[in-house]
């Protein structure tokens, strides 16, 4: 069965995707389907490859010759980091993705943000090979544009922007405009290509800067406890269990002022779990840093936008408490109906990437320079 998928205006399968409760009317027909659907075109475009229902079985099934059961089909579905389908194969199928779908380019056009890009990178397996070794392939010039949720200059091919931005092929020339411009220098990669191919990432999630959690408190009116997490010169820092845990508090162990860079876990400093810390011993003979008793370094980060001041406004506030976010796909649309995929509110980085505080804002983020129309939920 098919039906009209309230979120993105077009058909979707009960076997893609479970059937919501609220949906009344179902069509046995896909191209019947797409006659009710919001972009008549589109919704044909992504007819998916495989059809089968039940009243195209066949009546005599005792005489038929049945051929051999193929292999099961890979699964594709939308990856909500890089806005891209991804298959099974790539990367497991979290529990939270409802969709998905045995057709790439169908993927593509009812979960992507960025359709073309998407498309792009369709995989070979679904495209016929060439005969023969293939060469290898000219490299392709990096193209680093400025994030939003960082203020740095990342490169497009790792961390694909949702929306339009603009991109340089130089990293310094990016950085004059990054609102973090000596860090960003600061962390400027290594250019020099490599004769072999890059291997896979060992964690399936691209890597990004967290959020900043509260700095330091050297006054001593914050009392820290086990797992509690702090900040000091962009580094953050947690305060170790029990026993160690109460060092945190001593103005002796307090986190060091200069980042002294990631390090292996430090070794136990006793069998005995009871032991309490004792100060470590370099080679060079004298005690070490005592901060590593208390507090265990994390990771670097940055701090979050809102933590510049907002002018107050001139209007009213509205009604409605959610944000101006894309609306229909395909249509260049800024809404703030509570009508969007969930994932984009949970994540911390998405919330960033695709929500304004004004139509006009939003207009300017995803539509640039384009006619963009506004639709008030308000």
């Amino acid at each position: 069965k098919f039906y009209v998928d309230t979120s993105s205006g077009l058909c979707m399968s009960d076997k893609e995707q479970p059937m919501p409760d609220w949906i009344e009317e179902t069509f046995s027909r896909y191209h019947l389907c797409c006659d009710k659907s919001v972009n008549k075109l589109l919704c044909l475009k992504a007819k998916p490859s495989l059809i089968t229902t039940d009243d195209e079985s066949t009546d005599d099934e005792s005489t038929e010759t049945h051929a051999p059961t193929p292999a099961p089909d890979i699964l594709y579905f939308i990856d909500h980091v890089t806005g891209i389908c991804v298959s099974e194969l790539e990367k497991p199928i979290p529990s939270y993705i409802t969709a998905t779908f045995v057709d790439y380019k169908r993927c593509c056009i009812l979960e992507s943000k960025t359709l073309e890009k998407c498309l792009a990178k369709k995989p070979a397996s679904d495209t016929a090979l060439a005969t023969g070794p293939s060469s290898a392939p000219n490299p392709v010039p990096a193209k680093f544009y400025v994030q939003d949720s960082s203020g740095l200059c990342v490169d497009e091919a790792e961390f694909p922007s949702p929306y339009s931005v603009t991109t340089y092929e130089d990293y310094g020339e990016c950085c004059k405009t990054a609102w973090k411009k000596d860090l960003c220098l600061l962390q400027r990669p290594t250019m020099s290509p490599s004769g072999f191919p890059t291997m896979a990432p060992s964690t399936p999630w691209p890597t990004e800067p967290g959020f900043c959690p509260e700095p330091y408190d050297s006054s001593g009116a914050t009392k820290y406890k086990r797992n509690s997490e702090v900040e000091v010169d962009q580094v953050v820092y947690r305060c170790k269990p029990a026993p160690y845990s109460s060092y945190c508090n001593k103005s002796d162990f307090r986190p060091p002022q200069e980042d002294p860079g990631p390090e292996p876990k430090p070794q136990k400093n006793s069998d005995d779990p009871d032991a309490k810390p004792i100060a470590k011993i370099n080679k060079g003979g004298g005690a070490g840093p005592l901060w590593k008793d208390a507090w265990e370094r994390l990771y670097m980060c940055v701090y979050s936008p809102t933590e510049y001041p907002t002018p107050s406004p001139n209007t009213p506030a509205p009604s409605c408490k959610t944000r101006w976010h894309p609306g229909d796909i395909g249509k260049k649309i800024c809404t703030n109906s509570a009508i969007f995929p969930v994932l984009w509110s949970q994540d911390p980085i998405l919330r960033v990437a695709y929500f304004a505080d004004t139509a006009d804002e939003c207009c300017e983020k995803f539509y640039p320079r384009q006619k963009c129309r506004r639709r008030d939920e308000c």
